[in-house]
């Protein structure tokens, strides 16, 4: 009897090159990072039709708003649905820089000059979504300020109808999708943070009130979650490591935002103005908060244990310098 060769054991998640084609809900081979293709097995129809409409939308973007919306809308089911390391969390997983680039490109293709669709707010509500599944790109600073100038840049809005009211939903999108990028981040939360910061400080010194006014609101509606918000690490200087340090948030960025914001405060537009004191009151707040909190897990104050500690960092003492005795503190005379 002729010997049969062995079987070769094949995953259950992985179909090999010469399996035949792909199956039409299924992703093409020549599209996955690994080369090979995922077998849509004890994957639910929601879960296929959304699949579909993400790989149809990755090869040719969405024109029309319902495309966009149901585009969107399948993005963040997934995000929902799926657990990490299953097999549709990681089929996102390997189109990162694709969602992200669609992303962009949605965006972009906003009018400037009116707020009358809800792409932008399920824009920024999908990106939140991804950040908490561990989807999003470590490098979306690209992706924050096309959210920052799609809505900055809007011309001023109303307070009343259904325009204000779809205006208040985006922003308040925005402000939920900065919150859930510090807090997914997780002991880098405050790197996050100060990134967030960064990224805003342009839109801060803008000569636009309306912008000017919309970034500052963002930083107090952020220092003013995060003043009662149990970061996971305050500051990295707390780990004494030098190379983290130099990213500690009492450095140039927050200087620098500290600066903008008093500046602000001094602005003509009276909303850049209450806005601006708004944010520099919490971001008070939320400094001490945590600072306090440090010193009640047993971490001391920020400089605890280090001589010649400042609100902006441990100076070391100069050596040339002999150490300054105590002074002798007299006792104050009693009065009569």
């Amino acid at each position: 009897m002729e010997a049969r060769p062995p079987s070769k054991p094949r995953l259950a998640w992985v179909e090999e090159d010469e399996a035949g084609p792909a199956p039409s809900s299924g992703l093409k081979c020549n599209e996955m990072r690994t080369g090979s293709c995922i077998s849509t097995a004890d994957v639910s129809s929601e879960e296929k039709n959304s699949l579909d409409t993400i790989e149809a939308s990755i090869r040719s973007r969405p024109k029309q708003e319902d495309q966009k919306l149901r585009f969107l809308e399948s993005v963040c089911t997934i995000c929902t649905t799926s657990s990490m390391h299953s097999f549709l969390w990681g089929t996102l997983l390997l189109f990162q820089p694709e969602l992200a680039e669609t992303l962009e490109v949605l965006l972009q293709e906003e009018p400037v000059d009116r707020l009358d669709t809800t792409v932008r707010q399920q824009v920024m509500l999908t990106i939140a979504a991804m950040s908490r599944a561990g989807l999003l790109l470590q490098e979306k600073n690209s992706l924050l300020k096309a959210c920052f100038c799609s809505i900055f840049h809007l011309p001023p809005q109303g307070s009343q109808g259904p325009e204000a009211w779809l205006y208040c939903k985006t922003l308040s999108a925005m402000d939920s999708m900065l919150q859930v990028l510090v807090c997914s981040a997780s002991t880098l939360g405050i790197q996050e943070l100060q990134n967030i910061f960064k990224l805003l400080l342009p839109f801060i010194s803008s000569g636009v009130a309306v912008v000017q006014e919309r970034a500052v609101a963002r930083i107090a509606r952020l220092a003013s979650y995060f003043s009662t918000y149990p970061l996971p690490q305050f500051c990295s200087c707390s780990m004494r490591v030098p190379e983290l340090q130099r990213q500690c948030c009492k450095t140039v960025v927050m200087g620098r935002l500290v600066g903008h914001l008093t500046l602000c405060c001094t602005c003509k537009n009276t909303g850049t103005c209450h806005e601006a004191a708004e944010a520099l009151f919490k971001m008070y707040c939320f400094t001490l908060w945590h600072i306090s909190k440090r010193s009640c897990v047993g971490l001391g104050s920020p400089g605890h244990g280090q001589p010649g500690a400042t609100l902006l960092g441990n100076r070391k003492p100069d050596p040339t310098c002999p150490p300054t005795a105590k002074r002798a503190v007299s006792p104050r005379p009693h009065l009569h």
